[in-house]
C-alpha cells in the first residue's frame, strides 16, 4: 500500500499568501486554511506565531451565530456613528466581547437589527444601591475578536478612565453625541425651561464642549461626581438637544428621550 504524506510547509509561502493566511485566520480554522494552501495546519500556526498573531484568540471568531462582522469597518454613516456613541456610553469591550446593556429593550433590538445579528437578547435584574429600586436590564453579547478589534480602533478598551472623542468625520459628530447622550445623558423640563446633562470622561466631555462652542453653545464647568464627570446645560440646553437630534433620523434615537424633546420643541415653536 502506497503511503501518502501531507506536504508539511514544503511549499514556499509568499508575503502575499502570508497576509491572506493572517486575514483568513480571523474567521476560519487552521485546518480549513491548510487545505487552501496545501500545507499542514501546524504550519499555519507557525506562520501566525512568526507574525505575532495569537492563534488561540482567533478561534473566538468561530461563531455559529450570524451577524455583520464588517459593520464597524468604517464609521461612514449617521447610524454607525450613533451606535458608536451608544456603545461608548452603555457598552463594554472586554475579552474579545462586545456587550451592550440598557434598561430600554428597544435600543438593544435596534442595535441587533442594525448589525443583522442572530444573537439572543438576555435579561438581568439589578438593584440600584442609591434608590433601592430594582431594574430589568436588556443585554446583547457578541464574542468575536475581529468585531471587537474594529470597535477598539475608535473606543479605548478602558473607556471608564481614558476614553476620548473618536476620530470620525465632522458631519457625524452630532450622531455620535446623540448616541452617547441616549446612553449616558438626561434632561428635564420645568415651567417651560429645559435642563440637560451628559456623563463621560473628562477628555471626551472637554472635546464635546469644544465642538459645541462652534455651534454657539457656551462651555460650562465639567464636574467630578460619583466617580464620573459630567456637565450641565441650562440656557443652551435647547440648542444642544436640537443639535444632536435630527428629525430625519428619528428612528435611531431612544424614543422616550427623543419624543419628549420633540414635544417640548413643538410647544416652543407654537409660542
Amino acid at each position: 500500500m502506497e503511503c501518502v504524506f501531507f506536504n508539511i510547509y514544503i511549499m514556499k509561502i509568499s508575503k502575499k499568501q502570508t497576509t491572506e493566511i493572517i486575514e483568513l485566520a480571523k474567521t476560519k480554522k487552521h485546518s480549513d486554511i491548510s487545505i487552501l494552501f496545501n500545507v499542514h495546519k501546524s504550519s499555519i500556526g507557525r506562520i501566525l506565531r512568526d507574525n505575532n498573531i495569537n492563534s488561540k484568540r482567533n478561534r473566538i471568531n468561530e461563531s455559529k451565530l450570524k451577524f455583520n462582522i464588517n459593520y464597524f469597518d468604517d464609521i461612514d454613516t449617521e447610524e454607525k456613528s450613533y451606535w458608536l456613541g451608544f456603545i461608548s456610553a452603555d457598552g463594554c469591550l472586554k475579552s474579545n466581547k462586545v456587550r451592550l446593556v440598557s434598561k430600554d429593550e428597544e435600543v438593544i433590538i435596534k442595535f441587533k437589527n442594525a448589525i443583522s445579528s442572530d444573537h439572543k437578547i438576555t435579561k438581568s435584574i439589578t438593584k440600584d444601591k442609591r434608590s433601592g429600586k430594582s431594574h430589568t436590564l436588556f443585554i446583547i453579547s457578541i464574542t468575536n475578536y475581529t468585531f471587537t478589534k474594529k470597535l477598539e480602533k475608535y473606543i479605548n478598551i478602558d473607556k471608564s478612565s481614558s476614553f476620548s472623542f473618536p476620530k470620525i468625520k465632522k458631519y457625524l459628530y452630532p450622531y455620535f453625541i446623540s448616541g452617547l447622550f441616549d446612553g449616558d445623558g438626561s434632561f428635564s423640563t420645568s415651567n417651560g425651561k429645559i435642563r440637560a446633562s451628559l456623563i463621560s470622561t473628562y477628555e471626551c466631555l472637554d472635546e464635546i464642549q469644544n465642538i459645541l462652542m462652534k455651534k454657539n453653545i457656551k462651555k460650562t464647568k465639567i464636574i467630578y461626581h460619583y466617580s464620573t464627570y459630567r456637565f450641565h446645560l441650562y440656557k443652551d440646553a435647547f440648542n444642544f438637544l436640537n443639535y444632536i437630534y435630527d428629525d430625519n433620523f428619528s428612528y435611531l434615537y431612544l424614543s422616550r428621550k427623543y419624543l419628549k424633546f420633540k414635544q417640548y420643541k413643538d410647544e416652543v415653536y407654537k409660542n
